[in-house]
């Protein structure tokens, strides 16, 4: 039971800097490396003691239709596990990013396909006084796009939102539910004309009660889905 290495290659010469301890060409369409690994342990383990370098880098440049990284598991076990689990581990290291990605062509930086019942992307955060603390998007170049789409074509009729907001402690007296700031002559909310049976704006639990726009240059007030007053121009 004692430690030791079935194999070890060891460049013992730090000045050596142009020496690959393991080098594995594969010509044939094959697999160049495969660990079978049957104990509970890690299948590969890589300790660095590397400081500006990466510790481990996939490079792919024919890439057509492949992938340059798979990650696959076919577990049934319904136990709580993560299929990818990055940690900073030092709260000093407060310029570390969890996770980078740049894309610099016209595609997507991140996609998440869910097809099961569940949330998607769930972020947890214990920031208390930064801005963004959950989700934080900058969008300094746009010119006519979206900083933020949230976009539904369900033909479903039950009732389900696109976007909810609540704060959930009575207590928090000075929270803000909405802020938009605008610093340009311009509008902060746009919303579609509605009607009375459904104003563009309305209230929990009294969806036919609220503000509509029912003409050009006019806002009108409805309740019970009926107007009840009407401002215009004239």
């Amino acid at each position: 039971n004692g430690t030791r290495n079935l194999i070890n290659v060891h460049n013992d010469h730090s000045s050596a800097t142009g020496t690959t301890c393991l080098n594995v060409r594969q010509d044939a369409a094959a697999t160049a490396l495969k660990i079978t690994h049957y104990a509970d342990s890690y299948g590969m383990w890589i300790d660095s003691a590397a400081t500006t370098s990466s510790n481990l880098r996939l490079t792919g440049d024919n890439l057509t239709t492949g992938e340059l990284l798979t990650i696959s598991s076919d577990s049934s076990s319904t136990t709580a596990r993560k299929l990818v689990n990055i940690i900073n581990d030092n709260a000093s290291a407060v310029d570390a990013v969890g996770l980078n990605v740049q894309q610099d062509a016209a595609a997507y930086a991140i996609r998440v396909d869910a097809n099961a019942n569940n949330t998607s992307i769930f972020v947890d955060t214990e920031a208390t006084t930064i801005n963004g603390a959950g989700l934080d998007i900058q969008a300094d170049a746009l010119t006519t796009g979206t900083g933020q789409r949230i976009y539904s074509n369900s033909s479903n009729t039950g009732a389900f939102k696109l976007l909810a907001l609540k704060n959930d402690h009575a207590s928090a007296t000075g929270s803000v539910i909405v802020y938009a700031e605008q610093d340009a002559a311009a509008s902060v909310f746009l919303g579609t004309a509605g009607a009375v049976a459904h104003p563009t704006y309305s209230f929990i639990g009294d969806v036919d009660t609220g503000v509509s726009h029912p003409t050009a240059n006019a806002v009108n007030i409805v309740t019970a889905g009926a107007e009840a007053l009407r401002v215009d121009g004239s």
